[in-house]
């Protein structure tokens, strides 16, 4: 406790922690004044002054005859806390600003408080929301992005958690499953791709050490079987991914994604339908399209995973495998009411949707421009 505090605060503070945190259980007699005075050292105008504000809050109460007793706690979804581990300001980071954007408007639908806090490199906002949830400050957490031994770090959180992640855990919510690769692959074979690659931000572990890496080997995996089972050849030269010790950067992504197209249409034999995996390579990849002069659709067809709000305009004929950022705010808002509430946590399925090439739009937004 700050020793700055005045004595009356401290007292103040001091049962309240006590309270919030269970140490002092409902049903629970405070000492009397006298005895608190020589405890703190103080007067005991100072002591009845101090627990006049625990009164005022509902948290004792003063009977006749028996003393100043700890009240029941009530139980209420007041405030959710969203962690942030992303500079949030950073361009590269707009599907962050959105969900941020949607999880506080849901939460205001809901009449539930929403307080963003942003860690640093002191890790002081992960201390900051240990103390919070300890003190019932926040009945909730919501994360927005998760990091390999980030589950062990929050696994004694004292409120429910939810998370968007890979990791194999039941309060989460994760964009990488057996769902995207089918709506991939559906829209692959659609196209009529016989040999088909993958330009991901997502690295193919090839021996995962956490659940995390494990849950991103088992979309690989799912990917491939379905590629097999659809009669579409895809060759490792094609695939190019991220690696363990080399991740990419708020910075990087259109070096990464340029860099990537480079490579898989460097091979000697190229395929004819390609996946990009996230959104976040989009520009990268379509800057590399065009500057190898690639026919698209022509030589190559173009599958590109796209959050629905996070608008992203193409030049060139594409098909979209589609996600909602506003389903994900629901669904990680949903989880933490639910554990609230006494409910199991249940992983949540997002849904994705195909979205053919908007070309007719953009053709007709320049001819009336030309106009």
């Amino acid at each position: 406790m700050d020793a700055r505090m005045s004595m009356r605060r401290r007292i103040t503070e001091h049962f309240r922690e006590a309270i919030l945190t269970g140490t002092l259980a409902t049903g629970a007699v405070i000492p009397p004044a006298r005895a608190l005075a020589e405890q703190f050292g103080t007067r005991e105008a100072n002591v009845h002054q101090a627990l006049t504000p625990l009164v005022k809050e509902g948290l004792i109460s003063r009977r006749p005859k028996t003393g100043t007793v700890v009240n029941a706690l009530e139980r209420k979804l007041e405030r959710i806390a969203v962690y942030v581990i992303k500079d949030v300001q950073h361009p590269a980071n707009n599907f962050t600003r959105i969900l941020l954007k949607l999880i506080d408007e849901e939460l205001h639908n809901l009449r539930i408080g929403c307080l963003v806090i942003n860690e640093n490199r002191e890790g002081s906002g992960l201390v900051q929301i240990r103390r919070m949830a300890k003190l019932r400050q926040i009945q909730g957490v919501i994360i927005p992005a998760m990091w390999p031994g980030s589950i062990d770090e929050l696994a004694n959180l004292p409120v429910p958690y939810s998370c968007l992640a890979a990791a194999n855990i039941a309060n989460r919510v994760s964009l990488f499953d057996r769902s995207m690769a089918e709506c991939a692959i559906r829209a692959l074979k659609k196209l009529h791709c016989s040999k088909i690659g993958i330009l991901s931000s997502i690295q193919d572990f090839k021996s995962p050490k956490n659940d995390i890496e494990r849950e991103y080997q088992a979309f690989y995996n799912i990917f491939r079987k379905l590629a097999a089972a659809a009669g579409l050849d895809l060759r490792p030269e094609w695939i190019y991914t991220t690696t363990r010790d080399a991740q990419i950067g708020d910075d990087d992504y259109d070096v990464f994604a340029y860099h990537g197209f480079n490579h898989i249409w460097s091979a000697r034999e190229k395929p004819d339908g390609l996946f990009i995996c996230m959104d976040d390579l989009i520009r990268g990849a379509l800057m590399a399209t065009l500057n190898l002069k690639v026919s698209v659709p022509g030589e190559l067809k173009l599958v590109m995973h796209r959050n629905q709000e996070n608008k992203i305009l193409c030049p060139l004929p594409c098909t979209f495998v589609e996600t909602s950022i506003a389903d994900i705010a629901r669904g990680l808002i949903s989880l933490v009411v639910d554990m609230f509430n006494g409910k199991p946590a249940k992983p949540i399925k997002l849904g994705y949707k195909v979205s053919p090439f908007a070309g007719d739009r953009l053709k007709s937004l320049h001819e009336r421009g030309a106009a």
